[in-house]
């Protein structure tokens, strides 16, 4: 036991050592607790001038008004802010020894993630030569996100999407693809539930709702429902399927261990085979069809997903007067459906083998506010003088909720940012209800956001050379309109959580 004690304490002295100095030598910023002090800084830039022509057309009253960005996509450790929560995690995961198996051996990393926590972890995972999986959704998440991931030495560990129905239909209007539902039940699709779920999803289909940026209209076509002979998917698969949500099944899918599995697939679900469809599973309760769709995103198919609840969810909505209502988390662009449903499946995970995994869950871990109450809240307050309002958008939290409790006990106020509709990592406030970090009554105000103002700041900012992602539009859009509201004249600081380089798909310049 001592020898095991000794050695354990060996090897987490010499991987706090070489994440410490990595951190240090890429110039991250971090809270060394070693010395007791915060160590590097990101750079606040003054924007002010460039916003000069926004500012007089939205309104002349907002000229006297200082902006300020936090260029945290110049951090080294994930080009975002996310860097300052991956150190602290890491270098207080080796301190506690959370990430040691009782052996004494280093446990396998698991996450769940959007991309920039996860591309930070996969970076530090191969400095010390452990095995890393991000926990994402391959229907929700771009593929820049996860070509970073993947090139940080990252693997990608996939589970399907669920989604309302109405939520699924808009999604595919905006990705110009259409969906075929599969019926997972041995039973088979009763009359009844057919009708109900042809009727809601030609409801959807003729009545879209208005997002920005969104294609007005979509095929009216019937509706693809489709059922496999001889209750495939249920009788063979289910077992399978109930593994893999349970247990990672990623590295026997690398060995080639299903390839005749997936050869089956692709013929029996044609669809599967074509991007221009997205592969929905349907059942009465939901369970199994969500774990058949988890099952066929890690064998590598990456257009399918499940519908919320199944038919239950479908058929109260259809009873209740408003059957057209939003689901808490609409996800109709990429990374924003990834949170609660990773979250369970990695703690599923972790409870079934808590020897082998080990997840820094961002969502819950402490050491992602206090990474912005050491350091970020700090830094802020040293840099720019005259601080009024920090203005942050919420994704997992800990930047949001780390600010607003540092600056609670000062005259600067945290502003929080929610876009109507998701964006890439970040979240609506019903998206954030629930979340652990969802902590409103430390915010000084709530703003919401429309999604094509944002937007068109964004292009703004753009050709003006600030090349920052969507995030911070929203939240510059957000102080742009408190200072339209207020008489004062203020001095903000925008979080800029990262650049551009994550979305340069989706928002080209025009």
């Amino acid at each position: 036991m001592q020898s095991t004690q000794i050695g354990n304490q060996a090897v987490a002295l010499n991987d706090y050592s070489v994440v410490k100095a990595y951190i240090s030598q890429i110039q991250a910023p971090f809270y060394d607790y070693d010395s007791g002090r915060a160590l590097h800084a990101t750079s606040v830039a003054d924007i002010t001038d460039k916003l000069d022509e926004v500012l007089r057309i939205r309104n002349p009253s907002l000229i006297g008004n200082r902006f300020f960005v936090k260029e945290e996509y110049k951090n080294q450790l994930t080009e975002s802010v996310k860097g300052r929560a991956v150190a602290s995690m890491v270098l207080h995961g080796i301190r506690n020894g959370s990430i040691y198996s009782a052996s004494g051996s280093r446990k396998v990393w698991i996450e769940p993630t959007s991309g920039n926590t996860g591309k930070g972890l996969a970076e530090i995972a191969k400095l010390l030569g452990i095995e890393f999986i991000a926990v994402l959704s391959r229907l929700d998440v771009s593929d820049e996100i996860k070509t970073a991931v993947l090139k940080s030495a990252g693997s990608i560990l996939t589970i399907g999407s669920e989604y309302a129905l109405s939520d699924l239909e808009s999604l595919s209007q905006r990705q110009g693809r259409s969906v075929v539902y599969y019926w997972t039940m041995l039973a088979g699709l009763d009359g009844e539930s057919r009708a109900i779920l042809l009727h809601c999803a030609r409801k959807a289909r003729s009545e879209p709702r208005a997002l920005p940026e969104t294609k007005e209209g979509s095929e009216n076509g019937d509706v693809s429902i489709k059922q496999l002979e001889g209750g495939f998917l249920i009788d063979p698969l289910l077992p399978l399927a109930m593994e893999s949500s349970k247990t990672p099944i990623l590295q026997r899918v690398q060995r080639g261990e299903f390839n005749q599995l997936k050869e089956a697939l692709r013929k029996l679900i044609p669809e599967l085979n074509d991007q221009k469809h997205i592969v929905a599973f349907v059942c009465n309760h939901g369970n199994s069809s969500v774990a058949v769709n988890t099952l066929l995103s890690q064998l590598g198919f990456n257009n399918v997903c499940s519908l919320k609840g199944g038919m239950d969810e479908i058929r109260t909505s259809q009873e209740g007067e408003d059957s057209n209502k939003k689901s808490d988390e609409f996800c109709p662009v990429p990374g924003s459906s990834v949170a609660r449903s990773s979250i369970e499946f990695v703690k599923r995970i972790i409870e079934n083998s808590p020897e082998r995994y080990h997840s820094f869950m961002q969502y819950e871990n402490e050491e992602n506010l206090r990474a912005h109450m050491l350091t970020t809240g700090p830094e802020l307050a040293s840099q720019i003088q005259g601080l009024d309002v920090v203005v942050c958008t919420f994704g997992t939290g800990g930047t949001a909720t780390g600010l607003a409790s540092y600056f609670k006990e000062t005259k600067v106020k945290t502003f929080v940012a929610f876009p109507e509709n998701p964006v890439e990592g970040i979240r609506t406030i019903k998206g954030a209800e629930g979340l652990a970090f969802f902590k409103p009554e430390l915010y000084d105000r709530i703003i919401h956001v429309n999604n094509a103002k944002s937007n068109e700041i964004l292009r703004y900012l753009l050709k003006k050379g600030i090349e920052v992602g969507p995030s911070t539009a929203i939240a510059l859009t957000a102080a742009i309109d408190a200072a339209s509201s207020d008489e004062m004249k203020r001095t903000f600081a925008i979080i800029a959580a990262d650049g551009i380089e994550n979305y340069e798909a989706r928002y080209k310049l025009t």
